[in-house]
């Protein structure tokens, strides 16, 4: 099975139109066949994230070329809450004990501290697997790949 680890950039990438979305998507469908193939593992700080980032997208010029119209402006919030809640598909993984870790990462790779914490759970969540498990790092910010990267993780950046 492999374990992917999405920050905020890439879940985006699931519900927008843009480069690396397919192949998001293609790492989804994986979790949903049986037996699973995936195992999709998200902070629970990609919420309000995504919510943001989504949020702005859909209030912007590029909407319908993103693929959001009336229609995902009334129900994505919706769709998005229950995706990323208890009993959802997706391994949510809490950011609160890792905190000491993101301040540390921000000093050592010059993050913003938001990308630390999903670094940071991301190294957590990586540590609690046997060492012979497929375990990537998804994200499309060039900083945060790179220091993920640097601190051992193999990093795929779906738009790429």
């Amino acid at each position: 099975m492999r374990n992917y680890f999405l920050d905020t950039s890439a879940l985006v990438k699931v519900y927008s139109e843009e480069e690396g979305s397919r192949r998001v998507r293609a790492m989804i469908r994986g979790i949903e066949t049986v037996p699973a193939l995936n195992r999709i593992i998200v902070s629970v700080l990609t919420h309000p994230e995504a919510a943001s980032a989504l949020s702005q997208i859909m209030a912007g010029p590029e909407a319908a070329r993103r693929g959001f119209g009336s229609h995902e402006r009334r129900t994505l919030p919706e769709v998005l809450a229950r995706q990323l809640s208890d009993g959802s598909p997706l391994d949510l993984t809490p950011a609160d004990p890792y905190m000491g870790t993101a301040a540390t990462l921000v000093w050592r790779h010059r993050l913003r501290g938001a990308d630390a914490v999903h670094l940071a759970t991301a190294l957590a969540a990586r540590e609690e697997l046997a060492e012979e498990t497929e375990f990537y790092f998804v994200s499309s910010d060039v900083a945060l790949n790179r220091a993920a990267q640097a601190e051992g993780l193999a990093v795929i950046d779906p738009a790429a």
